[in-house]
This record gives C-alpha cells, sequence and structure tokens, in this order.
C-alpha cells in the first residue's frame, strides 16, 4: 500500500566522457570522486574522476589476469578488485596486481557479466560473489534441480576454496514444481551490517541470509508492487530445456539497493495479456524489434521506495535513457549511465548523478 511518503530521485550534477566503445559503470568510490568502468570491448578498465577526466586505463592481460571478468570489480582500501576465469586480483591504479587469489582448478566462473548487479563483495578474509549454481547433469526440467541450488559463492583468502551457500529459498517461486529459465535466478546481492540481501529476478522479495549462517533458512520481505506479472514457469512435462528462453513479457526485478533500514527496487512490471499474446506470435526478427520498440515506451522501468516490511511507500516511473543495470549506489547519490541515443550516433557516454531524498 502506497503512502504519501516523498521521495525524490532529482538530477544533481551529470559527468560527460569522450569514447568510442560500450562502457559499463562498475563502481564508485567511497568519497564519490572516482568511478570504475569496464568496456567489454576493449577488454578495458577504466578510472575516471567527476569531471570526465580519465586517470587510469589498462588492458587485461589474459596470460596473468585472464580472460574476462566475471562480476562487476569494486574498489577497495589499496585499489580495487576483480574477478576474472583465473581468480581475483587486487590491482593498484596503474593496473599492476598487488595481490592475487586464483582458483581451483575444479572450480569453473560462470558466463561474464560486468553490469553492476553482479558485484565481487571483499569482506574481512573472504571474497563474496553472485553464483547461481545446480547441478546442470539433472536439468532444469526436474525438482531437484531447484531443491539443490545455491546463490552465493564465497571464496576463502586463505585456503583458495570455494564453498557455495545459500540454499534457494523453501518458499521460492522457483520451487513451484514448474521448470524456469536459468538467467532468472542470477542472484542480486548486497551485503549491509553483516546481513545479505538478496534477490531474483522474477521474484517479488528480498530475502535475508545471515553472515553468519549462509547456509540456513532466510526470512523473506514480500515486495508489494500492483499490477506486476509473475512469471510462474511452464510445467515441467510441457517444456523442453533447451528451448526455454527469457521471457520479456512478465515483471522482473532489475537491481535493488540497501537506503537506510529500507530499498530502493528497480523494476518492470511485464506486459498486459493482450501485448503477451501479441509476442507469443511474433515470427521474425524484424517483427520482434518493431514490437520491442514500442514496448520499450509503453511499459517502462520503475523505481521504488520500500519499507523494511516490503510495502512500496513511493513509485517513480524512469526515462527511457535511465538504465537500471549501469547503476550504482553510494552514499545518498545514484550514478547512473545513460542508455545512448538511438536517434544520434554518438561518440561519448553521459553519467548521470542523482541525488536521492526522503521525507
Amino acid at each position: 500500500m502506497k503512502t504519501s511518503t516523498e521521495f525524490s530521485l532529482s538530477k544533481q550534477d551529470s559527468v560527460r566522457f569522450d569514447y568510442l566503445a560500450d562502457l559499463n559503470l562498475m563502481d564508485v568510490n567511497s568519497d564519490g570522486d572516482r568511478l570504475l568502468l569496464y568496456s567489454y570491448l576493449k577488454k578495458s578498465f577504466l578510472i575516471i574522476d567527476t569531471s570526465g577526466k580519465l586517470l587510469s586505463t589498462f588492458e587485461l592481460d589474459p596470460n596473468v589476469l585472464g580472460r574476462l571478468p566475471f562480476l562487476s570489480s569494486q574498489f577497495v582500501s589499496n585499489g580495487f578488485a576483480i574477478g576474472t576465469d583465473k581468480g581475483f586480483f587486487i590491482m593498484d591504479f596503474n593496473g599492476d596486481v598487488i595481490q592475487e587469489f586464483q582458483f581451483d582448478r575444479n572450480f569453473v566462473p560462470s558466463l561474464a557479466r560486468f553490469s553492476s548487479e553482479n558485484p565481487l563483495i571483499s569482506h574481512e578474509e573472504k571474497f563474496y560473489f553472485s553464483y547461481p549454481q545446480s547441478n546442470l547433469e539433472i536439468g532444469i526440467n526436474s525438482p531437484q534441480f531447484y531443491q539443490n541450488s545455491k546463490l552465493i559463492g564465497v571464496y576463502d583468502k586463505k585456503s583458495k576454496k570455494v564453498d557455495l551457500s545459500a540454499p534457494l529459498p523453501q518458499n521460492s517461486v522457483y520451487k513451484n514444481g514448474k521448470s524456469h529459465q536459468l538467467d532468472d535466478f542470477d542472484a542480486i546481492i548486497r551485503l549491509k551490517d553483516s546481513i545479505f540481501f538478496v534477490a531474483l529476478k522474477k521474484e517479488l522479495a528480498i530475502f535475508k541470509y545471515d553472515l553468519a549462517n549462509l547456509n540456513g533458512e532466510p526470512r523473506r520481505i514480500s515486495l508489494k508492487i500492483d499490477g506486476f506479472y509473475v512469471n510462474e514457469g511452464i510445467p515441467m512435462d510441457l517444456v523442453n530445456p533447451d528451448m526455454l528462453m527469457f521471457d520479456p513479457t512478465y515483471g522482473s526485478i532489475e537491481n535493488f539497493y540497501n537506503f537506510n533500514d529500507e530499498f530502493i527496487v528497480f523494476y518492470k512490471k511485464g506486459y498486459e495479456e493482450a501485448d503477451r499474446q501479441k509476442f507469443d506470435l511474433l515470427n521474425s526478427p524484424v517483427e520482434l524489434e518493431e514490437f520491442q520498440e514500442i514496448a520499450k515506451n509503453k511499459y517502462p522501468y520503475f523505481v521504488g521506495y520500500f519499507d523494511n516490511q516490503g510495502n512500496l511507500l513511493k513509485e517513480l516511473e524512469l526515462s527511457s535513457d535511465f538504465n537500471p543495470n549501469n547503476t550504482i549506489f553510494s552514499g545518498d547519490y545514484l550514478y547512473s549511465i545513460s542508455n545512448p541515443s538511438t536517434i544520434s550516433e554518438e561518440d561519448f557516454y553521459t553519467i548521470n548523478i542523482y541525488n536521492l531524498t526522503k521525507k
């Protein structure tokens, strides 16, 4: 139930950065004056300040650091941490390795992900990271697959071993006896005050795991969002696992952050039934592209401000250039790279800085 709570997202400043390749915003330092970026096309890390000045850049050396980061990199006290297919590395701002923590040969990282909802978290003697994992030999059309799934990888810096923790909650929609697309339960994880807060793409909830007992059953905080179309999955006897694809017509939780003792959640609500039926009848890439262009304007992203019980206090519709997957929350500010213009070919990016306020 929405209340009259005042919550605003107002643009405070913007940073223009000239660049001719893709850019992914990975982190903002604690002082809010340095931004860590990554370009997949150039395999390069970049550090810029809030005036848009390039402070440092370097390319991944596959012989030293591995081929690709599989997590969003994070600033640490003496530089920044990256996770690649070889292991975890603490880098200085010139791109030199300060410390390295290589993986055991038996550990296989997940597919490369560079966006801010997949952070690498360095805490005390461990690295924590989103790593949805189950027994892939069982297959997604078996209840055992979901019963055995874990959501968080834990790397011990001393033993250099990885444990998989945070089992998929018993009351999760993913344990409803149906088949679900794998990408749907990439976990978004945030650590605050010895509690891991975890969200899954099509789950209308945030789960609280105690850091001291990551294998325990989490507490569920159900999110109250009107008009959110939940994808309940497909009956297992009707699904071809190789043909089960991400369905954009349903609602999805795209990102979230802790804001004081409450939550800021970015989401799409999904398509109306008539448009979902139209989507199912599309026959060509051209039809799909035309339909998606219409849907982009008809079904925007929203940001919701929720209390610690999951009640929606305020909801704001976001402009089409706002990308919640290229967004970092630091202090009381939200940093977001605008989606590139579809009207003109731009050779620069704009990083908008928003002030979050509540009354």
